[in-house]
């Protein structure tokens, strides 16, 4: 079965729920921190660490940086249990 995401996402996107690419933002309000993009849209990952969304995959507080190197060090297993939680 595809996976389905409740975020209406264009058929011809190039970030459909099958491929979350994770980068670094800066909202207009902001700092510069992690998100995931899912459409037209970028999910703000240090609102989901700040809510504990990601205890299990990380022990470290990385998504509020304005880089991916700390999250990227963590290798594989977090990368894997962080997609889970998403």
């Amino acid at each position: 079965m595809p996976l389905k995401s409740f975020i209406d996402i264009p058929a011809d996107s190039d970030f459909p729920i099958q491929n979350l690419p994770y980068g670094i933002f800066r909202p207009h309000d902001g700092a510069a921190r992690a998100g995931v993009a899912i459409g037209e849209l970028i999910l703000d990952l240090s609102v989901l660490e700040e809510l504990g969304h990601f205890r299990d995959a990380t022990e470290q507080r990385i998504f509020l940086s304005d880089s991916l190197n700390a999250f990227m060090a963590l290798g594989r297993s977090a990368w894997t249990k962080t997609c889970a939680i998403l």
